[in-house]
């Protein structure tokens, strides 16, 4: 989970998660209510966020942590039906918009500070050219830019067959 019952109790009072929590109505606030809430956040964040960032990296993050009491304050005031107050809807409409942050972190353009981002699994360049003659081997290695040191020179697509 992405942040705990006492950060939540720090954002909204313990008086407030007592009263949108307690279900019973017996004064005590209910514990599995709270993890419910902080587990759907913590949930929805590492599913929007994953693809850029790994969920290890997401549980360092005291921005992510902070994303995370939010979301899980305007789950637990929704909880009985309840609209959450103005503050929280807005605070929560400055993540989940589309144009929010969690959506900008998710586009890539907001860097999520001290969060280390997975490398995207397409290639930067390749070094192939499709040899459509041959039946058996079509990836050819493009010799004069096959190495691993960068290159300023530009490529060559003079010797390039489109069949």
């Amino acid at each position: 989970m992405l942040c705990t019952a006492e950060q939540l109790e720090r954002y909204l009072s313990p008086l407030g998660v007592m009263l949108f929590s307690d279900h019973e109505y017996d004064g005590v606030r209910d514990d599995t209510v709270i993890d419910d809430c902080i587990g759907r956040a913590s949930a929805e964040l590492i599913g929007l966020l994953y693809p850029l960032y790994p969920e290890s990296e997401l549980e360092q993050s005291a921005l992510v942590s902070e994303w995370c009491v939010v979301m899980s304050a305007y789950y637990l005031c929704l909880r009985r039906g309840n609209p959450p107050p103005d503050s929280l809807a807005n605070g929560f409409d400055r993540l989940m918009n589309p144009t929010g942050f969690i959506f900008m972190a998710r586009k890539g353009s907001f860097i999520i500070p001290g969060v280390a981002s997975t490398p995207v699994n397409a290639p930067a360049i390749t070094n192939y050219d499709i040899d459509r003659r041959y039946a058996n081997r079509t990836a050819r290695v493009i010799s004069p830019t096959s190495t691993n040191l960068p290159s300023e020179l530009p490529r060559d697509f003079s010797t390039r067959r489109w069949y």
